[in-house]
């Protein structure tokens, strides 16, 4: 339903120059994010591009937006240069919400680069601002995220205390539902390996 909504508004931001953009940061991403969503990644690159040029606020959530489609796009190194530019960026704009939420992309790029020591750091950053600012989703993201990793690594201890913290983080935000899945395939996959430990010794 929204597809000829987006087209018309796309139609209207090729002819910016005329008219007047109300909100321009907000309009360029939520235009880019539809595009990148049915990936049409040169349409949304060109829609930041031209909103990073206009920008005279949240320029970090344009970066932020450009370093996610990027990543979507399959090209890592210039979601990295993004996601690092939009955390400069919100720092500069004193954005605590943007910057966590930067870092926790940055954190899931370095685990697509089975980067795993830079990753657990960045996500334990994540958690400390998470946990100042109570920022719920980034903080269970970022538990449910390491408790993936340490159960990758068969470290089962830290696995099985991250994802039970996510567990309760859940509890008490509905709006973080989407996550579910991830949850309940980690503890299954902790509970399959301590099985398998347990037939091994006895």
């Amino acid at each position: 339903k929204a597809w000829p909504f987006f087209l018309q508004s796309s139609r209207l931001l090729n002819n910016s120059s005329n008219i007047l953009i109300l909100q321009p940061e907000d309009t360029y991403t939520k235009n880019a994010a539809f595009f990148t969503l049915i990936q049409d990644y040169k349409k949304s690159i060109r829609f930041l591009e031209i909103g990073i040029e206009d920008s005279t606020n949240d320029l970090s959530k344009l970066l932020h937006e450009l370093g996610y489609t990027y990543f979507k796009k399959g090209s890592v190194d210039s979601s990295f240069m993004f996601y690092n530019k939009a955390k400069v960026a919100a720092l500069k704009e004193e954005n605590n919400k943007q910057y966590t939420k930067t870092l926790l992309n940055i954190a899931v790029l370095q685990v697509t680069n089975t980067n795993w020591q830079a990753a657990e750091k960045t996500f334990l950053q994540v958690i400390e601002i998470s946990q100042l600012h109570n920022y719920t989703e980034y903080l269970f993201k970022a538990h449910l995220e390491l408790g993936k990793i340490y159960s990758s690594l068969n470290v089962l201890d830290k696995a099985k205390n991250h994802l039970s913290i996510a567990q309760e983080l859940r509890k008490v935000n509905n709006s973080i539902n989407i996550h579910d899945l991830g949850l309940a395939e980690s503890l299954l996959s902790i509970t399959s390996l301590q099985n398998n430990l347990k037939d091994e010794f006895s």
